[in-house]
């Protein structure tokens, strides 16, 4: 199979995902030189895309055009234009998009007392979402429906 790029996964996002795993990865790709693997073959065909600058997900933001191999990557693109933030800093009160940016907030030399805070808190970094079994059960979230 010929590609136009070889190399489309960094060894850190090789590690992280690793990382995160809870079953097998059966899918691996066929580029040689390349070995990455997948536990869904869905994230495999978008790496394969990758390998091929193949970006049939095109943002439908006027006037942005901004094309992607995973449709995930383009809905997380699109929330952009939309300046929807849901993560805060409880330092600055600067708003993120995605956690991950507000963890690289934190750990830079511009949010470093914000990070001094969180941590004399007694928050753990870097901030994780809630793991699921922490979240209100339906009975829960139902009695915070009647209270709205």
């Amino acid at each position: 199979m010929a590609v136009t790029k070889m190399n489309v996964t960094t060894g850190r996002t090789k590690v992280a995902s690793h990382s995160r795993r809870k079953q097998e990865a059966s899918f691996v790709c066929p580029i040689p030189g390349c070995g990455s693997t997948f536990t869904r073959s869905f994230n495999l065909k978008g790496h394969i895309r990758s390998h091929n600058e193949e970006k049939p997900f095109v943002c439908p933001w006027p006037g942005c055009n901004k094309g992607f191999a995973r449709q995930h990557d383009c809905k997380r693109h699109e929330q952009l234009h939309s300046n929807y933030r849901p993560f805060s800093c409880e330092g600055c009160q600067k708003q993120f998009a995605r956690m991950d940016a507000l963890n690289r907030h934190l750990k830079s030399e511009g949010g470093a007392d914000c990070a001094k805070l969180l941590v004399s808190k007694g928050i753990t970094l870097p901030l994780t979402p809630p793991k699921l079994e922490t979240m209100p059960t339906s009975d829960v979230w139902d009695g915070l429906a009647l209270q709205l």
